[in-house]
């Protein structure tokens, strides 16, 4: 059994974190070997029957080749394809699935922040999930309409990482993710939470910036 990001981890209520640290660790008892893909995590659960069957081994891929952004312009609408285009601000982006555990609602926080510094700024997120209609909300109610932009799924988004300025990767709970990989080999820093293996991965000041989950400031 391989453990992609423990749902321990996750921002639930306390009783809930109860049973399922419960569940879980019925669940090992079954197993004939259990790998953990951040030292976080293996950490944690090699104390609950020894080390005798788990195992550390760090997701890895193979590099990228990185694409110009032309490939995915015709699919989207005029703004945000102007928006695409204009280099003279700062490109942030993100992958990953609309979901809570992926934070974006505190990165939104963040960025509406930074509309009020005055920054010039732009963010393209590419994935689809169950809260995107209520972050489209919060990006209206935020004046945040010229700043950030969905852009839909897209199976190779990892591919055009090297157009963007940086990575925004601002997680809940997270094993260790593939994307901060990706955007290493792409060349640009990850702005990420210091959640799951992510530590592991960026070094702060370094290849880019922790901050603790729900930190929007």
């Amino acid at each position: 059994f391989t453990a992609h990001g423990l749902a321990i981890f996750e921002d639930r209520r306390k009783l809930q974190k109860t049973l399922i640290d419960i569940y879980s660790r019925c669940t090992f008892l079954l197993m004939h070997n259990i790998i953990l893909v951040s030292q976080k995590e293996f950490s944690y659960t090699k104390s609950w029957f020894g080390a005798r069957r788990h195992s550390l081994v760090r997701n890895g891929l193979s590099p990228k080749d990185q694409k110009p952004l032309k490939e995915i312009l015709s699919k989207q609408p005029k703004k945000v394809k102007i928006a695409l285009s204009n280099t003279k601000c700062v490109r942030l982006v993100g992958i990953g699935e609309l979901h809570k555990n992926k934070g974006i609602t505190h990165a939104l926080e963040a960025f509406r922040q930074l509309k009020e510094a005055g920054y010039n700024f732009n963010y393209f997120h590419f994935g689809e999930g169950e809260l995107e209609k209520s972050l489209i909300k919060q990006v209206e109610e935020a004046g945040l309409n010229e700043y950030v932009f969905f852009l839909g799924f897209e199976p190779n988004a990892a591919a055009y990482l090297a157009n963007f300025d940086a990575l925004v990767f601002p997680s809940i709970k997270e094993g260790l993710p593939y994307v901060i990989l990706e955007a290493g080999f792409a060349g640009i820093p990850v702005f990420a939470s210091t959640v799951g293996g992510i530590p592991e991965i960026v070094m702060d000041y370094e290849t880019g910036r922790l901050h603790e989950p729900k930190d929007s400031e």
